[in-house]
């Protein structure tokens, strides 16, 4: 077995059955295994995250076994270590700007997989597109411009005729990139080797380009709080991922690398499989339903709240992906299409995506109100925390009421 080749862990919203009661009268499994966290760690290394959750129901002492090993496995700070000396300093940075983590290295984290030669790609927010490349900078990463780009960073970043800033926006064929920016370092733990970080910057939000990803496979994206596998069942126990969109060639590229690290990348849905029972789940979506993997990070070390923008806005308590929604249309003989949609007010400091844009026009409405009614203007005043409340309380109740 490769070592891209064994399946990954599990999470609460993944619907299993508990495994066949023998197990837990197993003295060998209960006295000599689950009592040694080097044996265990061994044998969840290679359960599938449904395999895992299974195993957690069997009695208390495999469940604090399982626990323990999710919490060792899925080590956000360890996995950052590699490119960072200061892992919880790079957190912080990516609170403050939103910035994302997906592409390989989030494939990685929910997979318990290692590709020795991934990039960090990182995608973040046009406006934040100089601070998070002076980050990296100032932390010993080096820019290293493409051929069309100024070699000066500073210069690069608000080149007109580099940055794509409205319109689709489909950057080496990639939906809703606006630039790629290349950095490098000297690995100080791997003799020889060159880290290298990707900032991908995007035209609206940084999940459309995610959700724009060429196939299901890499759906996957990391924010400083949480991560999030959008498609969990058939990417880490089926090993399936359906592609969406294939424009350019990186799509291209992108699709025949995971094929050769594993899965089978399906250009439809087989014929026998309907489109209501499909583990791909046709139809909408959002980032919390019960469908999703979420692992919730380790938070030490990082503040509870992002300051805010302007001195009247609300300081953020989550990050703006956690209330993205989505659509995935597809059909036995044209293939699947992602749909999706984005907000942006005048009101909103963010981007968002999001299929709900009757909350945005509720939102405004009370805004518009809100500044007439004021008798000096003020700073500007931002209602991303009010809208991010309001959307997480509305997919709740819909949640609830399923």
């Amino acid at each position: 077995m490769s070592q891209f080749s064994h399946p990954a862990p599990v999470s609460t919203k993944i619907d299993v059955v508990i495994l066949d009661p023998l197990i837990a009268d197993s003295s060998l499994f209960l006295n000599r295994i689950i009592t040694n966290d080097l044996l265990y760690t061994n044998v969840f290394a290679y359960c599938t995250p449904a395999s895992l959750f299974r195993l957690a129901r069997v009695c208390k002492a495999v469940h604090d076994a399982v626990k323990d090993y999710i919490q060792r496995a899925f080590n956000l700070n360890k996995l950052l270590s590699r490119f960072f000396i200061d892992p919880i300093a790079f957190r912080r940075m990516q609170q403050s700007t939103s910035t994302l983590i997906s592409g390989s290295t989030a494939l990685q984290f929910f997979d318990r997989s290692f590709y020795p030669d991934s990039d960090l790609d990182l995608y973040v927010p046009m406006k934040f597109r100089l601070y998070v490349g002076q980050w990296l900078m100032g932390v010993g990463y080096t820019f290293v411009p493409n051929s069309s780009q100024s070699a000066k960073f500073e210069l690069a970043v608000i080149d007109p005729t580099v940055i794509i800033t409205q319109g689709l926006g489909t950057y080496s064929g990639m939906v809703g990139v606006a630039a790629v920016f290349t950095f490098v370092k000297p690995s100080q733990t791997e003799a020889g080797k060159e880290l290298k970080v990707q900032v991908i910057v995007s035209v609206r939000a940084p999940m459309e380009i995610i959700l724009y990803y060429h196939s299901t496979v890499v759906m996957n994206v990391i924010t400083y709080e949480k991560a999030y596998s959008l498609y969990p069942i058939p990417t880490f126990e089926e090993r399936r991922s359906l592609i969406c969109r294939s424009w350019g060639i990186k799509q291209e590229e992108g699709i025949e690398k995971y094929e050769d690290r594993g899965w089978e990348m399906l250009s439809r849905l087989p014929s026998g499989e309907s489109l209501e029972k499909s583990s791909f789940l046709i139809g909408s979506r959002w980032i919390g339903d019960e469908d999703v993997w979420e692992i919730d990070l380790d938070m030490e070390g990082i503040p509870s709240t992002v300051r805010a923008r302007s001195d009247s806005s609300k300081p953020l308590t989550h990050d703006p992906a956690s209330v993205t929604s989505w659509k995935l249309h597809c059909g036995h003989f044209e293939g699947a299409v992602m749909v999706t949609n984005t907000l942006k007010s005048e009101y909103l400091f963010h981007q968002y995506i999001s299929q709900d844009g009757g909350f945005l026009s509720s939102l405004e409405y009370h805004a518009d109100k809100h500044k007439k009614g004021e008798s000096v203007e003020g700073p500007q005043r931002y209602y991303d925390e009010e809208f991010i409340q309001m959307l997480q309380k509305s997919f709740s109740t819909v949640k609830d009421f399923i």
